[in-house]
């Protein structure tokens, strides 16, 4: 049968009870997913709204919107298992989790499927990665971030072959996804790919978008010039990975760097820290397409027209630089919100 003759078909079977009817279709359209053929799926979900008009198109709005709850609730769940260091029962959620999104969807011509996390990450990679012009085709939650979950608990579980291969999946989703760079990053090291690795730690500096993702791209690289001895180096990286965030790890590897013989470690000009980064070709701070990319956003007059995303950007950009200028249009901007915010309370 063709297409159409199949679709009839279904459509012959319903009953003339809408709840009924869902439940056919449902049933119908899973069976067109596990094939992957998800254009013939999304028709079969489409008979109900030919059935019952405005009240099937309802129904499957409110289908919809509950699965994207239960879908929050899952995740929620399994952040906690996570937090209780409870890896097995996480990676059993999230597994689940992930199988609610058939990955290999339907493309047509220089259309791509990504996952972004943020506004910014989406930004971000349409003005320095979408040299093709590609549309993108952004799911209702992140998948990518998804597969980076499940990552990290087999991290956790020590199984990092697979890690890797899960953050390749994560990434082919999000390719600017730098928690799962440097996830993977540390899975290459732990199976001793430095080169890998140190690539990884590369990629990761160049599209950092948070304090957090460059303070732990410095962390990860003060770790492996502490295993190799070079305490220079592992000195500099703990101090710049200080500048970002500061935690019991990193003061902990800071104290065991400073004990290490020799010299005295305890250098605090610019210049030779800048000197000895160089020297070993690590990235000295924020990208500069990243700050490029924010200072083109912050300049265009679509980001100034509204103030909560104006606000974003601008607090991202002082993030990452410390800039003092910054900071005091921040605090402007921020009582302006203040003053939106109290006249609709009104």
């Amino acid at each position: 049968m063709d297409k159409e003759q199949i679709l009839n078909s279904i459509f012959d079977k319903l009953t003339g009870n809408i709840d009924d009817d869902f439940k056919i279709v449902l049933d119908e359209a899973e069976h067109f997913r596990k094939l992957e053929q998800f254009e013939m799926m999304k028709d079969v979900i489409y008979l109900l709204e030919r059935k019952y008009g405005e009240l099937g198109k309802q129904k499957l709005i409110n289908a919809a919107q509950d699965n994207i709850k239960k879908r929050k609730e899952l995740y929620k769940e399994m952040v906690n298992y996570e937090k209780n260091k409870e890896f097995m029962k996480a990676q059993e959620i999230i597994v689940k989790l992930i199988d609610t999104f058939p990955i290999k969807r339907p493309m047509k011509e220089n259309d791509a499927i990504y996952s972004f996390n943020n506004l910014f990450e989406h930004m971000y990679y349409l003005l320095n990665y979408n040299a093709e012009r590609k549309n993108i085709i952004k799911l209702e939650e992140p998948v990518a971030n998804y597969y980076f979950h499940l990552g990290f608990c087999l991290f956790n579980l020590e199984d990092y072959e697979e890690v890797i291969d899960v953050l390749d999946k994560s990434l082919e989703l999000n390719p600017v996804q730098v928690d799962s760079v440097l996830l993977q990053a540390e899975a290459y090291y732990k199976l001793g790919y430095t080169n890998k690795f140190l690539d990884n730690i590369d990629r990761a500096l160049l599209d950092a978008t948070n304090k957090f993702q460059l303070a732990n791209s410095y962390f990860l690289l003060a770790k492996y010039y502490f295993d190799l001895c070079d305490k220079e180096t592992a000195y500099a990286c703990c101090i710049l990975s200080r500048n970002f965030v500061i935690t019991k790890e990193l003061d902990s590897l800071f104290e065991e760097v400073k004990k290490m013989n020799g010299e005295n470690l305890d250098f605090k000009d610019l210049p030779k820290l800048q000197e000895i980064l160089k020297s070993h070709k690590i990235q000295f701070g924020p990208s500069p397409k990243v700050l490029t990319t924010l200072k083109k956003l912050l300049q265009d007059p679509k980001t100034k027209e509204s103030l909560p995303i104006y606000y974003y950007f601008l607090n991202m950009a002082y993030d990452l630089t410390h800039d003092f200028k910054l900071k005091e249009e921040l605090d402007k901007l921020k009582k302006s919100l203040e003053q939106v915010k109290f006249k609709k309370t009104e």
